[in-house]
């Protein structure tokens, strides 16, 4: 079953009302019928998949603390213990700085009262999740840089199906799609400048490197 027909099997109220428990920071989106729009859209849209790769969509449930971790190590110093630690500043797509917790709903986690056995007390548990693209090879691609045709076109992977329902994998799925913008053409700049970007940060690279081979030649 490909997202498009998984699509085909939910409506809209289903996927509000699982929008605003899992992504209650979305609620002014919902409210001016944005998401629906986008909902809209892409029952519209037409499937096409890509000629040379395929993908099986899945979901992956991480754990927050984790994420934390990781980004602690990111901005640690590798040598010099002498520095002073650095406060950890985490921005929104928009570029503000914000609150860790708000940086956390900006970037998909859901928090939850899920009690964590730990000291006897109950502390609250965060979770993000991924849409990850499966190749036949066993491949984990990341999905932003695909148009929502290509995603339409994905098959759906069955045991993913056995843990979440069809409306919990479409809105999962919808609010990774719209991470560049609420509408099809919106969405494809948004793609097209974070690839120029990409290649920008590249060609920089590539020239640092030359320059760096010139010196040890000379």
């Amino acid at each position: 079953m490909t997202l498009k027909e998984l699509l085909g099997q939910v409506n809209f109220l289903q996927i509000k009302n699982l929008y605003l428990k899992l992504y209650p920071e979305a609620k002014p989106i919902i409210e001016a019928d944005t998401l629906k729009n986008t909902f809209n859209e892409l029952r519209r849209l037409q499937p096409q998949a890509p000629k040379d790769i395929s993908f099986k969509l899945t979901i992956e449930k991480h754990d927050s603390d984790e994420a934390l971790k990781l980004l602690k190590k990111k901005n640690r110093k590798k040598s010099d213990q002498s520095l002073k630690p650095r406060k950890l500043k985490f921005v929104d797509p928009e570029g503000n700085e914000v609150s860790f917790e708000e940086f956390l709903l900006a970037n998909g986690f859901k928090i939850t009262d899920e009690p964590v056995k730990k000291n006897c007390r109950k502390t609250k548990k965060t979770y993000y999740y991924d849409i990850i693209g499966l190749t036949p090879g066993g491949q984990r691609w990341s999905l932003e840089f695909f148009d929502w045709s290509v995603w339409l076109s994905c098959e759906v992977d069955r045991e993913t199906l056995k843990t979440y329902s069809s409306a919990e994998f479409i809105t999962h799925c919808l609010h990774e799609m719209t991470f560049h913008g609420y509408t099809l053409e919106n969405t494809r700049s948004g793609i097209a400048a974070l690839k120029a970007s990409l290649e920008h940060q590249m060609t920089q690279f590539d020239r640092k490197q030359q320059k760096k081979k010139m010196k040890i030649i000379k």
